[in-house]
């Protein structure tokens, strides 16, 4: 097993020990924050991974193929339901995953606590902290190999005060109002699915779950068709 898919299988743990759900979504996302702080430190990623600005954000082309790879015999697919009755698909491990061969103490500490900090924070927040508060998307656009040499010492985070690019105004309110517009009809939906659920048996075929599936990877529609702007968001304005 290569040290890429050793690291993923320890992410997916530790997400999992932290009562929470390593959605594709949300694990790709931590790898790439764990990446960035690896390289703040060793001026090389941990992962070897070529980042990519694929839509709105960080990505990986070769990540489905890793956790098809994984499937077959070190991680399971597992569907989870939120509260309000929403069904979602994510990962699970069944051994103890060990990578203390593969980074030193320190290291490991690190991942522990960017696992921590994001594990159960809600998507739409770590999005808005991957897209806009990280250094290799600053400046970078779409179909970019992102430049992880941008990253400086910690002291040098981009503060909350921005990332000194100008944006309209008019920019800023399309963005806001594109979020409003998501968060109701994903409102909707979850009320929905929580009236159906409260009536009839959940039975998730293999349309659902591809469905279910690709809107996990739908982080897109979240943002203004055509739009890569790097600016903060206010807290009130995510999704």
């Amino acid at each position: 097993m290569t040290p890429v898919e050793r690291l993923i299988l320890y992410v997916v743990q530790r997400i999992r020990d932290e009562d929470a759900f390593p959605s594709r979504t949300k694990l790709l996302k931590i790898l790439y924050l764990i990446d960035v702080e690896y390289f703040r430190k060793h001026r090389m990623t941990l992962s070897g991974l070529e980042w990519v600005y694929y839509h709105f954000g960080p990505y990986v082309h070769a990540y489905p193929q890793l956790l098809e790879r994984l499937s077959i015999s070190d991680l399971q697919e597992t569907e989870d339901r939120t509260a309000d009755g929403k069904s979602f698909y994510g990962y699970r491990v069944t051994d103890h995953q060990d990578i203390s061969d593969v980074v030193s103490p320190s290291d490991q500490v690190t991942m522990d606590e960017i696992i921590q900090r994001w594990a159960l924070e809600d998507l739409n927040l770590l999005l808005n902290h991957v897209y806009f508060r990280t250094e290799p998307m600053m400046g970078a656009k779409p179909g970019d190999v992102l430049d992880f040499g941008k990253i400086g010492p910690r002291s040098a985070i981009p503060s909350d005060a921005g990332s000194g690019l100008t944006v309209s105004e008019e920019t800023r309110n399309t963005f806001r109002a594109r979020l409003a517009e998501s968060r109701k009809a994903l409102e909707h939906e979850a009320a929905l699915t929580a009236s159906l659920l409260a009536n009839h048996p959940f039975r998730a075929d293999s349309l659902y779950r591809n469905w279910m599936e690709n809107k996990d990877l739908a982080e897109t529609r979240r943002f203004p068709e055509g739009q890569s702007i790097s600016v903060e968001v206010d807290q009130e304005d995510d999704e």
